[in-house]
């Protein structure tokens, strides 16, 4: 069973994530979804989601720090049932009592159980704040306290195209500086697809390897993922470009893709002689296919296209960085290309390629 928190203001977003993420992935799940704020309690929401009725007239319907205690038993309740496979807990604004009067105690009672949070801000406003150092305090504040939960997970989304590119590297720096501990990624524009990818990442690690998805304890700002997509490049020389190619994937795709560029947009075409061929990535997983490698090739190109230069920038980075681990004396060429010169026939072009294979 799974306990997601959403934190945010009015009009962040918190329930139309919800309403999003109830009818693309689970038409088939049972969910059971609370609401909370501070004006009327809280209250149980039945409009998407299969649950049984529960009487909460019982419960005082005050300011969440009067309501806490009843706030806990309906909770608990809910969890004793264990009929719910995700049990989403909608939240006004974030309240320190919910850490103390709550999410402790539950751990204790259900060992088993995993918690996140999800917090929905205004990307706007959080600019117009950072100067004044506001957004920052209060966001450290928050991820603070929740750090000493070793299994928990602390992703803020924002709006899609509310700032630009400046104020997004801006705001992402400031956060780096901040959290150097954590991946920073900036921006969301689909909701569900970032709290989809996590549900079904604590559903396959619980499942396949009965380990915890909250190992790792950093912050993520959900990728826009319509800035995009990624085309990841490199080249070698030497009878070591086979093996090395083969290696890079498999790092790449566990240590860039899954944490920082969780994207369904994302490709990688891997150019071997005169062909070219395609991969798939998915959250996790080792690439669904490989390239075919000839004994006689002398090189393998590789082109990151992006229509961010930035993130082209920042993931040409990252794979030197990694390609440095693999073979020293590689030689990596990495080349960022504006939006209108990603087609595949600009491509065969540049590389001189004769054939595509898609």
């Amino acid at each position: 069973m799974k306990l997601v928190f959403l934190y945010g203001g009015t009009g962040a977003g918190k329930t139309t994530a919800i309403a999003r993420v109830a009818s693309v992935l689970f038409k088939e799940r049972k969910l059971f979804k609370i609401l909370i704020n501070r004006k009327s309690g809280y209250s149980v929401d039945y409009t998407y989601f299969q649950q049984q009725e529960l009487d909460v007239s019982s419960y005082p319907h005050a300011c969440i720090s009067c309501a806490i205690t009843g706030f806990a038993d309906l909770l608990t309740a809910v969890l004793q049932q264990q009929q719910y496979d995700f049990v989403l807990v909608e939240i006004e604004q974030c309240c320190k009592d919910i850490q103390i009067g709550v999410i402790q105690p539950l751990l204790k009672r259900f060992p088993g159980l995993s918690i996140g949070a999800f917090q929905f801000q205004d990307a706007r406003s959080v600019y117009e704040q950072l100067n004044k150092g506001t957004y920052i305090l209060k966001l450290k504040r928050a991820v603070e306290s929740l750090s000493h939960l070793n299994r928990h997970r602390y992703i803020v989304l924002t709006k899609k195209d509310l700032l630009t590119t400046g104020q997004l590297n801006r705001l992402q720096y400031l956060l780096a500086q901040q959290f150097p501990e954590n991946q920073v990624l900036l921006q969301n524009s689909h909701i569900e697809s970032d709290i989809c990818d996590w549900l079904n990442a604590i559903n396959r690690r619980d499942t396949e390897q009965n380990s915890d998805v909250f190992s790792e304890n950093y912050l993520l700002l959900g990728e826009d993922r319509s800035a995009g997509w990624y085309e990841a490049g490199f080249e070698f020389n030497g009878p070591e470009a086979g093996r090395a190619v083969r290696l890079f994937i498999q790092r790449f795709n566990r240590r860039v893709i899954r944490k920082e560029f969780v994207t369904e947009h994302t490709k990688v075409l891997v150019y071997t002689g005169n062909t070219v061929e395609k991969i798939s990535f998915s959250w996790g997983d080792i690439p669904i296919s490989f390239p075919r490698f000839t004994s006689g090739m002398q090189s393998v190109k590789v082109l990151i296209n992006s229509r961010n230069n930035g993130v082209a920038n920042s993931l040409g980075r990252i794979i030197e960085r990694i390609l440095s681990k693999i073979e020293t004396s590689l030689e990596v060429v990495i080349t960022a290309l504006p939006a209108r010169e990603n087609g595949p026939e600009f491509l065969c072009q540049v590389y001189k390629a004769e054939n595509y294979v898609s």
